[in-house]
């Protein structure tokens, strides 16, 4: 396997032709899957909607644009008792407006071995809920990759680059060869390739290889999503040297994105209809927070309805919906809604 994309399909054979129809209809659903529950959040919900589990701790990458070092990987290894996450697949499974789980929070979910027997145990006892896994691909290897895609509605691959050195510089030394040659393989399957959306961070170390990337995965028939990096509350290092919109053109798209952000959402709509589980327990108010210092509760001894309409959280919504966050709100450091960074795709 080459370590580097080479060998761009013609746009001129009708496979090809075919592969970027996919392409785009596979985005175009993907979108339009997150879209219908997303514009839920005005409505008053007494249990989310939406889920991220992080069943272990562990990142086997290292990425330039992640905290995962200096935060979670200086915690001991510490995976998610079966019996606790039983308990929260049941009580997820009793309720009728659960949307979607994703079975990823900030970690690399294949490094849990049980991660496929987790899933299974998802889709047994809560079967209307569509399940998501987002992996940086390394470690979905062919002898795996059946498992994943049998049991998985969604499967989001970090990909964020078309060459093995700046792959090595922006993931943490992973080599890329390895999961190109993943990619490869998933390619060859169109029912693989219709769940599968890859994932580009703009950065400075790859933006320059983003219209090779996307030219590149549609001729395959994949569905890419591209967006800048956020600074997940002011965690990842050396953010101001990552970022790679520094003319003023760049600067002032940023600029306007950041002035219709709040036409969009005139608030940030996580708090009202999603939860994130840590694998100890803890329940953050936001994927976007590696810390420690604001956990809502833990779910070793509280249920997912008691903490989610607990008055922490309860007035936690309200200060957020108000736009009156105080100082001591993980939103005070959001670029990713304040600053309209998720409009950058």
């Amino acid at each position: 396997m080459t370590k580097d994309i080479h060998d761009m399909k013609s746009i001129y054979s009708l496979n090809t032709l075919r592969n970027i129809f996919d392409s785009k209809v596979f985005q175009i659903l993907h979108f339009l899957k997150f879209i219908s529950i997303w514009r839920k959040y005005k409505r008053s919900y007494d249990f989310p909607i939406l889920f991220q589990i992080q069943t272990v701790n562990r990142c086997n990458a290292d990425c330039q644009m992640c905290p995962y070092g200096a935060t979670t990987a200086q915690n001991s290894l510490m995976q998610m008792e079966q019996k606790l996450f039983k308990r929260l697949i049941d009580e997820i499974g009793s309720q009728n407006n659960v949307e979607l789980i994703v079975l990823s929070l900030q970690n690399e979910p294949l490094v849990d071995k049980k991660i496929v027997d987790r899933a299974k145990y998802i889709k047994t006892n809560a079967p209307k809920v569509k399940l998501e896994l987002v992996s940086n691909g390394y470690l979905l290897k062919p002898s795996i990759v059946d498992e994943i895609y049998n049991v998985f509605d969604i499967v989001t691959l970090s990909i964020h680059a078309t060459t093995s050195k700046t792959y090595m510089k922006v993931m943490g030394g992973l080599d890329f060869r390895i999961t190109l040659s993943n990619l490869m393989h998933i390619r060859k399957s169109r029912f693989m390739r219709s769940k599968t959306t890859l994932r580009f961070v703009k950065q400075k170390q790859n933006y320059r290889e983003l219209k090779t990337f996307k030219k590149y995965w549609n001729r395959e028939g994949f569905a890419v999503l591209s967006f800048d990096l956020n600074s997940r509350l002011n965690s990842v290092k050396g953010m101001q040297e990552l970022r790679y919109r520094v003319t003023l053109y760049q600067k002032s798209v940023i600029g306007f994105l950041k002035r219709i952000s709040p036409l969009i959402f005139p608030s940030c709509p996580i708090p009202n209809i999603s939860m994130y589980i840590r694998s100890n327990g803890d329940v953050v108010y936001c994927f976007n927070d590696w810390t420690e210092r604001n956990i809502v509760g833990n779910l070793n001894n509280k249920t997912i309805h008691q903490l989610f309409n607990s008055n922490k959280m309860k007035s936690f919504r309200k200060r957020i919906s108000q736009n009156k966050a105080c100082k001591n709100d993980v939103c005070t450091n959001c670029d990713l809604y304040k600053d309209g960074v998720y409009l950058t795709f």
